[in-house]
């Protein structure tokens, strides 16, 4: 790689690539539901991307208010391009999302990360993150309603 990184908001032209990185963590994906799910994005959520002379990492960081804790920033996803990890773009990418959620006012910031992956664990317990609890978690897929 030979051009500067630069961290960038996401766009939707983006969704091939993002695509291709979440299969890389095991979340099989397509350009076209990629960018369905880029559109529908809460408001107040932000992709940020890592750029060389191609896209080589992105992370998703939302914000978070519930009636139980001060509000909070949470890194919803991170993914670095497998042939690119360890060359510190997955710290220049943290970097970015701290620097966004202190714009918005937030304090603290809270990922979880599948129990599977040691690497990231060691590697955001390095960047300062302290491990809260375990938790489990469970999906209940949704029938339609007929009417």
């Amino acid at each position: 790689m030979s051009s500067k990184m630069i961290i960038r908001p996401a766009k939707l032209s983006d969704a091939s690539r993002l695509a291709e990185l979440a299969s890389q963590l095991g979340y099989p994906s397509t350009s076209e539901r990629t960018g369905r799910l880029l559109r529908a994005l809460i408001p107040g959520d932000v992709v940020l991307l890592a750029e060389e002379d191609e896209v080589v990492g992105g992370v998703q960081i939302g914000l978070r208010r519930t009636y139980t804790s001060e509000p909070t920033a949470e890194l919803i996803s991170m993914v670095v391009d497998e042939r690119h990890r360890g060359k510190g773009i997955g710290r220049k990418l943290l970097a970015a999302a701290d620097a966004w959620a202190l714009e918005q006012g937030m304090s603290r910031m809270v990922l979880r990360t599948n129990v599977i992956r040691a690497d990231a664990h060691a590697f955001y317990e390095h960047l300062g993150y302290k491990r809260l609890k375990e938790q489990r978690v469970y999906l209940k897929e949704l029938a339609a309603i007929d009417d």
